[in-house]
């Protein structure tokens, strides 16, 4: 990204004023880009982002979570959720399951067809798939802006990566919730700083809902002399 970034700016040298815009801080900023005193702007103070993202804990009996992420999905009744696993095994590993469950949901990760996962996409937008199970690679750079439910399957590698997943959840003037599914043997991180709700599940719960629509994909047009 950085090298792209250097040629954009190496071929508009007549341009005086820049704007580079970051979600989060860099450790070192590249000196071809001019920056030498970046300014900070926060639009929303903590106490106002807090309010609108619930934040959980679901404990799982297993290091195996499965069972665990399959109660907490039907406990939440359909909304829209992202699931978020740190590897692209993982993510078909729970879609494998949920498969077995009967559970509608798409797959995105890095080592599919591009193609592939812009269904995914489609489908979770509109609305015929409620759960998309990913990696990292739908943390950021997605505009889908009704998304209810953020799931770590994993617990995110750091707090930048924590605040891209949750960043999903509560666009605009939304609310959402995120959920932390832990093992015995796993501690809620230390950038937590507030007291985190422990979510219990139910023994029993209902499964949602089958999503309302179903998307009709035809690979054929105007070359094809189909309007």
């Amino acid at each position: 990204f950085q090298s792209e970034m250097q040629e954009v700016i190496e071929k508009l040298p007549a341009v005086s004023n820049r704007y580079l815009t970051s979600a989060t801080n860099m450790e070192e900023i590249p000196a071809f880009t001019g920056v030498r005193k970046p300014i900070k702007l926060n639009y929303l103070t903590d106490t106002e982002s807090n309010s609108r993202v619930q934040t959980f804990i679901v404990h799982s009996e297993s290091k195996d979570k499965l069972h665990t992420l399959y109660k907490l999905l039907c406990t939440l009744g359909g909304g829209q959720a992202i699931v978020f696993c740190n590897h692209r095994e993982s993510v078909e590993r729970v879609g494998g399951y949920l498969r077995e469950q009967k559970l509608a949901h798409e797959a995105y990760h890095g080592g599919m067809e591009q193609e592939i996962r812009e269904r995914a996409l489609y489908k979770f937008r509109n609305g015929s798939s409620n759960v998309l199970i990913s990696t990292d690679l739908a943390a950021r750079g997605l505009d889908i802006p009704e998304v209810q439910h953020i799931i770590h399957y994993h617990l995110p590698s750091g707090e930048d990566a924590y605040i891209h997943r949750t960043g999903r959840t509560a666009r605009w003037n939304a609310e959402g919730s995120s959920y932390l599914i832990l093992h015995s043997e796993e501690r809620v991180p230390e950038y937590l700083t507030s007291t985190v709700e422990e979510y219990v599940l139910p023994e029993r719960a209902p499964r949602p809902e089958a999503p309302q629509w179903s998307t009709l994909y035809i690979g054929r047009g105007k070359k094809d002399k189909i309007q």
